[in-house]
């Protein structure tokens, strides 16, 4: 009885494990999108001054970077690992 118990409780930590990280890599990409649009805002308010420009287009870029990296290379790989080991303990 305590056994399983103890099973059951280990299937649901990793559950929650996996789909804490499966959320993360659903909101990582949009919340890139959301610092584009902050960096693109930063941009065009800053027009007549040509150096101002580069800069907050650096931070549009990356923030879409770091968001699809976050999912794709942090994210993802970990929600999957979870599922993976989740599935060998059964």
């Amino acid at each position: 009885m305590t056994l399983q118990k103890d099973i059951t409780m280990t299937d649901e930590r990793h559950d929650a494990g996996a789909q804490f990280y499966t959320a993360l890599a659903d909101v990582a990409p949009a919340m890139g999108m959301i610092g584009t649009l902050i960096g693109l805002v930063a941009m065009l308010s800053n027009m007549d001054d040509p150096k101002a420009i580069g800069p907050a287009m650096a931070v549009a870029l990356l923030t879409t970077l770091y968001g699809a990296m976050l999912a794709n290379m942090v994210a993802i790989p970990i929600a999957n690992k979870l599922r993976l080991r989740k599935d060998q303990e059964k």
